[in-house]
Protein backbone atom coordinates (compact mmCIF):
# COMPACT_ATOMS: atom_id res chain seq x y z
CA UNK A 1 0.00 0.00 0.00
CA UNK A 2 1.93 3.64 -0.45
CA UNK A 3 0.58 6.42 1.14
CA UNK A 4 -0.71 7.46 4.28
CA UNK A 5 -3.73 5.90 5.60
CA UNK A 6 -6.08 5.35 9.02
CA UNK A 7 -7.40 2.47 10.25
CA UNK A 8 -11.29 2.87 10.88
CA UNK A 9 -11.19 1.64 14.56
CA UNK A 10 -8.61 4.46 15.06
CA UNK A 11 -10.91 7.19 12.63
CA UNK A 12 -13.72 6.08 14.90
CA UNK A 13 -11.62 6.83 18.00
CA UNK A 14 -10.30 10.19 16.94
CA UNK A 15 -14.30 11.04 16.18
CA UNK A 16 -15.48 10.42 19.39
CA UNK A 17 -12.76 12.19 20.76
CA UNK A 18 -13.46 15.45 18.85
CA UNK A 19 -17.05 14.95 19.08
CA UNK A 20 -16.54 14.69 22.93
CA UNK A 21 -14.33 17.68 23.37
CA UNK A 22 -17.10 19.83 20.70
CA UNK A 23 -19.63 19.32 23.06
CA UNK A 24 -17.69 19.78 26.17
CA UNK A 25 -16.72 23.42 24.51
CA UNK A 26 -20.01 24.38 23.23
CA UNK A 27 -21.25 23.22 26.99
CA UNK A 28 -18.20 25.67 28.80
CA UNK A 29 -19.39 28.26 26.36
CA UNK A 30 -15.99 28.72 24.52
CA UNK A 31 -15.57 31.53 21.64
CA UNK A 32 -17.84 30.20 18.75
CA UNK A 33 -14.73 30.05 16.91
CA UNK A 34 -13.58 26.91 18.88
CA UNK A 35 -16.81 25.35 18.84
CA UNK A 36 -16.92 25.29 15.18
CA UNK A 37 -13.53 24.06 14.79
CA UNK A 38 -14.07 21.05 16.62
CA UNK A 39 -17.13 20.23 15.14
CA UNK A 40 -16.04 20.80 11.41
CA UNK A 41 -13.45 18.07 12.97
CA UNK A 42 -16.05 15.63 13.99
CA UNK A 43 -17.37 16.08 10.86
CA UNK A 44 -14.66 15.06 9.09
CA UNK A 45 -13.76 11.94 10.55
CA UNK A 46 -17.82 11.03 10.34
CA UNK A 47 -17.15 11.73 6.26
CA UNK A 48 -13.98 10.25 5.90
CA UNK A 49 -14.98 6.82 7.56
CA UNK A 50 -18.12 7.43 5.13
CA UNK A 51 -16.04 7.46 2.40
CA UNK A 52 -13.57 4.70 2.96
CA UNK A 53 -16.13 2.51 4.05
CA UNK A 54 -18.96 2.66 0.51
CA UNK A 55 -17.53 4.61 -1.79
CA UNK A 56 -13.58 4.50 -1.74
CA UNK A 57 -13.30 1.15 -0.63
CA UNK A 58 -10.00 -1.08 -0.22
CA UNK A 59 -9.45 -4.74 -0.68
CA UNK A 60 -8.41 -5.13 2.85
CA UNK A 61 -11.36 -2.82 4.26
CA UNK A 62 -10.15 -1.85 7.30
CA UNK A 63 -8.61 1.66 6.88
CA UNK A 64 -9.11 4.34 4.42
CA UNK A 65 -6.66 6.23 2.60
CA UNK A 66 -5.82 10.45 4.05
CA UNK A 67 -5.23 11.55 0.75
CA UNK A 68 -8.72 11.94 0.43
CA UNK A 69 -8.91 14.56 2.99
CA UNK A 70 -8.10 16.77 0.99
CA UNK A 71 -11.36 16.65 0.01
CA UNK A 72 -12.80 17.71 2.93
CA UNK A 73 -10.94 20.66 3.48
CA UNK A 74 -13.68 22.89 2.50
CA UNK A 75 -16.90 21.50 4.09
CA UNK A 76 -18.64 23.79 2.08
CA UNK A 77 -17.92 22.19 -1.01
CA UNK A 78 -18.03 18.66 -0.64
CA UNK A 79 -22.00 18.68 -2.26
CA UNK A 80 -20.19 20.37 -5.32
CA UNK A 81 -18.32 17.23 -5.80
CA UNK A 82 -19.63 14.37 -8.01
CA UNK A 83 -19.16 11.51 -5.63
CA UNK A 84 -20.70 8.89 -8.13
CA UNK A 85 -18.52 8.89 -11.28
CA UNK A 86 -15.60 9.33 -8.91
CA UNK A 87 -17.13 6.30 -6.91
CA UNK A 88 -16.98 4.56 -10.48
CA UNK A 89 -13.61 5.44 -11.75
CA UNK A 90 -12.07 3.94 -8.52
CA UNK A 91 -14.22 1.02 -9.08
CA UNK A 92 -13.04 0.45 -12.69
CA UNK A 93 -9.03 0.65 -11.24
CA UNK A 94 -9.83 -2.21 -8.73
CA UNK A 95 -11.66 -4.01 -11.53
CA UNK A 96 -9.01 -4.25 -13.91
CA UNK A 97 -6.75 -5.77 -11.11
CA UNK A 98 -9.54 -8.13 -10.28
CA UNK A 99 -9.52 -9.18 -13.36
CA UNK A 100 -6.02 -10.71 -13.36
CA UNK A 101 -5.51 -14.02 -12.31
CA UNK A 102 -4.26 -14.73 -8.53
CA UNK A 103 -6.92 -12.10 -7.72
CA UNK A 104 -8.78 -13.15 -4.86
CA UNK A 105 -11.14 -9.77 -4.25
CA UNK A 106 -11.41 -6.53 -4.96
CA UNK A 107 -12.34 -2.93 -3.29
CA UNK A 108 -14.63 0.06 -4.95
CA UNK A 109 -18.32 0.83 -4.16
CA UNK A 110 -19.82 -2.64 -5.26
CA UNK A 111 -23.48 -1.23 -5.03
CA UNK A 112 -22.61 0.67 -8.07
CA UNK A 113 -23.13 -2.38 -10.05
CA UNK A 114 -26.93 -2.82 -9.40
Amino acid sequence: MKGAHIGFKALKDLYLDNLKDALKAERLKKPAGDVEFLRECTIRCYLLYLIGATIFTNKSMQYVDVIFLTYLRDLSLVNTWNWGASGLAYLYNYLDAASRPRCGNHGGYNCLFQ
